[in-house]
């Protein structure tokens, strides 16, 4: 059986962050497993992902990772089966 879910994740930065998502560490891309869209604001970056594809076998690890000129910093989501 297959799940979808969303994610999203903000960072209110000056000045505005490059975002990105990752899964285990390697950067996801929109695709036919991904759908990925970012908001850029004054004070804020917005990315959100839609993950069409879930399975139910074990859990999948989602990182954002936002970075401007004074760092980085990072979210970790984790997907885990209805129940556990």
């Amino acid at each position: 059986k297959e799940n979808t879910a969303t994610l999203t994740c903000r960072a209110l930065t000056v000045p505005p962050a490059r975002m990105e998502w990752r899964k285990n560490g390697k950067k996801i891309e929109s695709g036919d497993k991904y759908e990925i869209s970012t908001t850029q604001m004054v004070d804020a970056s917005v990315i959100l992902v839609r993950i069409t594809e879930i399975a139910n076998t074990m859990d999948e690890k989602y990182t954002c990772v936002a970075q401007n000129l004074l760092g980085v910093d990072k979210q970790t989501f984790v997907i885990r089966e209805k129940g556990e």
